[in-house]
């Protein structure tokens, strides 16, 4: 009898599939997204320092934003977490377990249930994540190429409109119309 269950539990223990074992200590990963001479990063910085420092569990992976390959990881991220348009590239931003969070706001607000919630899955998806096989800049190319013709001709529009160009001719037309030029004259 000894025999058969021997072997039963030997059956079971080959069949089920064979579950990785997390340490309820394991540590808690958060990729934040920084750019120097910002005010709000320039808050929530010292807040994640803080909480580190609180919490030896918590490790912190900084990236200055202002870096090609850390603009390409956060734009994989940006698509894997499924990041509104709007908030894709703004920092500050967190990245912890199956959760972005982006704004200071956002990240004062959240970020403690989301350590509280923190399970080792979340730490496996962020790692996936952040190695996952399509490159960032395929994701930035793929982003800019849903820009229309009408679009970049509006936003090149837009970006020659030059202040300072029309000071110079109110200036100059005002000038010329206390110079006693007629209007004719002024318009041409």
């Amino acid at each position: 009898m000894k025999k058969y269950i021997l072997i039963a539990f030997l059956f079971l223990f080959f069949l089920i599939p064979q579950v990785r074992i997390f340490s309820l200590n394991s540590d808690i990963i958060i990729y934040y997204f920084y750019i120097e001479g910002c005010p709000e990063c320039g808050r929530v910085g010292p807040y994640l320092e803080h909480l580190a420092l609180s919490n030896k569990r918590i490790k912190i992976t900084k990236f200055n934003i202002a870096e090609e390959k850390n603009q390409e990881l956060r734009a994989k991220l940006d698509e894997i977490y499924e990041v509104e348009e709007k908030e894709r590239g703004v920092v500050p931003a967190v990245f912890i377990g199956k959760t972005a969070l982006i704004g200071e706001e956002e990240i004062k607000e959240n970020l403690m249930e989301k350590i509280k919630n923190y399970s080792p899955e979340d730490t496996q998806f962020l790692l996936e994540a952040a190695s996952s096989s399509i490159s960032g800049k395929e994701r930035i190319k793929r982003y800019f190429e849903t820009f229309g013709p009408l679009m970049v001709m509006l936003a090149g529009l837009i970006d020659g409109i030059n202040p300072c160009a029309f000071a110079v001719l109110i200036f100059f037309i005002t000038f010329l119309l206390t110079q006693k030029r007629s209007r004719r004259e002024v318009l041409i």
